[in-house]
């Protein structure tokens, strides 16, 4: 679970290229629509493919004589992988699957037309596997009705932390620590105000709440810790969206670093 453009689908990238170059096994990529699926191989695999060496002789490309590949579905020397679509039953059906990668699945219908929950149906591929892996990424949305805040909870809730530069002492970044006036966040154990730079040049790690939980892992991010966002961009359109709130009575914080409550409350919820 974690805020936008924070790196959630080239995770997902990344696993597909791991399995297969080293551990090859039939892999299932499920986007929100089947024409989510087909942009994500379009735009997104294949580039991956075509710029790694060890990957590019692997899978030959859909337009290639006799590849067999096609845009939802290509072959590489044991095993396949195929996109699919939550909001298509066809696409989730047949092929047994080993590896299961789930992406935004916040946003995937309640039922893949009469066949019932996607998430569900895409999970079922996996049983005859003993080493199946099942992977769910998203950004959360309505807080208490949320697929992916559910499947946080329900694991090891691991939190991105990191040590204060002045105590040591490990933290998690805080929406509710953050001063605005200078932009910094104060340390929950020794109460420094400590600024963006120094908070991120420190050496980060996952802590989990439930260590104990072993066969199910999860983890969040918020987009506090993104390098490719600063807390004063996050600010500035906090307080816009507070603004826009008051003139218009109902907003997204779209930022994600929240997690929406009710209609006219989304600026008050914690930190996501």
């Amino acid at each position: 679970m974690s805020s936008a453009q924070v790196g959630k689908t080239e995770l997902i990238l990344n696993t597909i290229g791991y399995y297969i170059d080293y551990d090859p096994a039939p892999i299932l990529v499920v986007n929100p629509t089947i024409e989510m699926a087909q942009t994500f191989s379009k735009d997104r695999l294949a580039p991956m493919i075509r710029d790694t060496p060890a990957l590019r002789g692997k899978v030959r490309d859909a337009k290639s004589k006799n590849s067999g590949n096609t845009i939802l579905h290509k072959q590489f020397p044991g095993g396949h992988i195929t996109m699919a679509g939550a909001n298509s039953p066809a696409s989730l059906a047949s092929r047994p699957i080993r590896i299961a990668l789930m992406d935004e699945i916040d946003r995937y219908p309640a039922s893949a037309g009469t066949e019932g929950n996607p998430i569900k149906l895409a999970e079922k591929r996996t049983t005859t596997f003993w080493n199946r892996k099942k992977i769910k990424v998203s950004t959360p949305t309505i807080k208490g009705q949320s697929q992916i805040e559910a499947e946080f909870l329900s694991g090891s809730q691991e939190e991105w932390c990191v040590p204060c530069p002045c105590c040591g002492k490990y933290q998690s970044y805080e929406w509710g620590r953050i001063h605005f006036s200078d932009v910094t966040m104060e340390c929950k154990f020794c109460g420094e105000h400590i600024s963006e730079v120094d908070w991120k040049q420190q050496k980060g790690k996952y802590i989990a709440k439930f260590p104990d939980r072993k066969r199910k892992r999860s983890f969040h991010l918020n987009e506090l810790a993104s390098p490719w966002k600063h807390w004063e961009e996050i600010i500035r359109e906090f307080r816009e969206a507070q603004k826009e709130l008051k003139e218009n009575g109902d907003i997204k914080f779209e930022n994600d670093v929240k997690m929406y409550g009710t209609q006219t409350s989304k600026i008050k919820q914690g930190l996501y």
